[in-house]
């Protein structure tokens, strides 16, 4: 049987592109060589400078079948493999009970020729269940991946295909993996947060309207160095050599590592806070008046913004309601993020001017058996937590197997640390902000942790040594940087008005939906389907209202466009799965509306604006 041609003839049926990339493979620096295992099945060995078996040479199959079963969790919607090889790990997905979505991204197309040279693949080219991409472009993969609906993604790294080229499938694994943390960070962060934000929002419209936006510090800091400090267990290395930084450059402090700083007699120029919980607040809890300045976003916890005894600089989010703000009271710009404090610390000194930027206590890593400096809030509630049976290396072994954590390069590059995912989604995208600013020098001296590529690795104290002493003068003291002017604008007042108005109406026709949609379900009436189209009109008679309740339907929003269900009924036919839908959507737009009432209400005073 001719295998090549009959695999690349089901390929031709759904890309030539792709037909034409494994027809016309390029030959590459290495000699493939297909042999029989010891068990019947074919196996794969790389000649040349490296020599690798891509598969088992004694049983493959039973091989794959190990790897397959031990790295996908039952709820798994879509498996992305790393390396193709001869094809046995997909194959392993199709005898599944619960058979997920498969995409395979393969480096070679000379790999995937002589695997489609060697092997039927017709059951899996036509499982329905199977995408394939060859391509040494790492972006192609989150682009496939935007295509597909999915719930819960998982990943697979082949790893003699990671052992041939381990900067593509290093890559691979960094950008899948940001794009899995980004989706799931993004799903349960909106189911808690969401109504969060709206609140935080609305009680901190004082401090909006008072406080200067963070573009005021736009460019006031140019070519003065930037030390941002973050909490990672390596700090404590070079903590003390900090209290001669602040006559070098700008001190820039994450939230977590505030207390120990000042506990060090180390008082930052800037503290960034992004995080809309209360808890966040343990981080300043009992200090008092401070020379350091809080840059907050808007949405952080009012708490924090009340008993901040300092300078405070306002960080707008990207949310309906502090747009909104912006529209009346200024723009305030905001904090690009890459799901961290120390991510948005890093854009926001960018943004200044500074450089050089240092990293300081930026692990990325679980570092010397800690989760962060010791004396931090964090680790004070990890040592608490340990005792003489269960010390606290024990508990990081626990923690370390529960989190699924993985091997990085080290700092230094000669070894491995233990990071997540949730560390290499920021890894990355330090890592992607470096690129691009080539005029900027970039230097980690966290010396420990995770290398970040593009960083120039140096000793603190060498580094140290070498900046001039500075003088923080008017020019470039925070405290004193000349605020804009803010005006206090009677239109918001109006708008808040027929923003009342519009949810009132919005409320009762969402209530008369709902009834309606309830009626259908019993039997058909076509003149109240007319009803519906006519409150779908009203909800979205004013499209900048609509936005604004859209701030508390982000997780509805989300699902719709994942092409997920939001309703829990199935139902029958696909009229009552429809009407279903919407009875819950109206629900959900009903709702909203009653908890924004209620917080426009109670949080915003007019007395603001007398």
């Amino acid at each position: 049987m001719d295998y090549l041609k009959n695999n690349l003839e089901l390929i031709k049926q759904n890309s030539i592109s792709l037909y034409n990339i494994i027809n016309e493979a390029p030959d590459e620096d290495f000699e493939l060589e297909v042999e029989v295992s010891k068990k019947g099945p074919l196996t794969m060995k790389t000649k040349g400078e490296k020599n690798i078996y891509l598969h088992s040479r004694y049983n493959p199959e039973n091989e794959a079948g190990k790897i397959i079963e031990k790295g996908i969790e039952n709820d798994t919607d879509v498996v992305v493999i790393g390396g193709f090889a001869l094809g046995y790990l997909p194959e392993a997905v199709l005898k599944l009970d619960k058979i997920p979505d498969i995409i395979v991204i393969e480096k070679s197309a000379k790999i995937i020729k002589e695997a489609f040279s060697a092997r039927d693949f017709r059951p899996l080219l036509t499982s329905g269940k199977f995408d394939f991409l060859i391509t040494g472009r790492i972006e192609d993969a989150t682009t496939l991946l935007d295509n597909k609906a999915t719930r819960k993604i998982s990943m697979i790294i082949h790893r003699p295909s990671y052992d041939l080229f381990p900067d593509f499938y290093q890559n691979l694994r960094n950008v899948i993996y940001s794009f899995i943390n980004s989706k799931e960070v993004n799903i349960a962060t909106l189911a808690r947060f969401e109504k969060l934000w709206t609140r935080n929002l609305l009680r901190n419209l004082q401090y909006f309207i008072t406080q200067p936006g963070i573009n005021t510090l736009y460019n006031k800091f140019n070519d003065v160095p930037a030390f941002i400090i973050g909490a990672g267990p390596s700090l404590s290395k070079n903590i003390d050599l900090l209290k001669t930084a602040s006559s070098k450059g700008i001190i820039i402090a994450v939230d977590t590592v505030y207390k120990v700083l000042l506990a060090h007699g180390i008082v930052p120029h800037f503290v960034i806070a992004v995080d809309p919980q209360i808890i966040n607040f343990q981080y300043f809890r009992g200090i008092k008046d401070t020379d350091t300045c809080l840059v907050a976003d808007s949405a952080v916890s009012p708490t924090l913004l009340r008993n901040f005894r300092g300078k405070i600089y306002i960080s707008s989010v990207p949310f309906p309601f502090a747009t909104w703000f912006e529209k009346f009271f200024g723009e305030k710009k905001g904090m690009s993020s890459g799901g961290s404090v120390s991510t948005s610390a890093f854009d926001l000194t960018i943004n200044m001017g500074c450089n050089p930027v240092v990293f300081l206590g930026q692990d990325l890593a679980y570092s010397d058996d800690r989760i962060h400096i010791k004396g931090s809030p964090g680790e004070e509630i990890w040592e608490n937590s340990s005792d003489r049976l269960t010390p606290a290396s024990r508990n990081l072994a626990g923690f370390l197997k529960k989190n699924k954590t993985i091997k990085a390069e080290s700092y230094d590059g000669n070894s491995e640390v233990w990071t997540d995912r949730k560390f290499m989604t920021f890894l990355w995208w330090f890592e992607n902000k470096i690129a691009s600013l080539p005029g900027i020098k970039i230097i980690n001296s966290t010396e420990g942790g995770a290398k970040i590529k593009g960083a120039i690795n140096e000793k603190f104290s060498t580094l140290l040594n070498k900046l001039p002493d500075l003088d923080i003068s008017k020019s470039h003291d925070p405290t004193i940087i000349n605020e804009k002017e803010f005006k206090i604008t009677y239109d918001f007042i109006d708008e808040f008005k027929r923003f009342m108005t519009f949810l009132n109406k919005t409320i009762k026709v969402t209530d008369d939906g709902k009834q309606i949609c309830k009626k259908l379900l019993i039997s058909e009436d076509h003149g109240l389907y007319k009803k519906l189209n006519k409150i779908d009109a009203e909800i979205n008679s004013d499209k900048n209202f609509s936005w604004l309740i859209s701030s508390t339907l982000q997780r509805i929003i989300h699902s719709v466009r994942e092409g997920f269900s939001i309703s829990d009924k199935e139902g029958k036919t696909e009229s009552e799965k429809v009407l279903n839908e919407s009875r819950q959507l109206y629900t959900d737009i009903n709702k909203a509306c009653l908890e924004i009432k209620k917080f426009m209400g109670k949080y915003i005073d007019e007395r603001y604006f007398e």
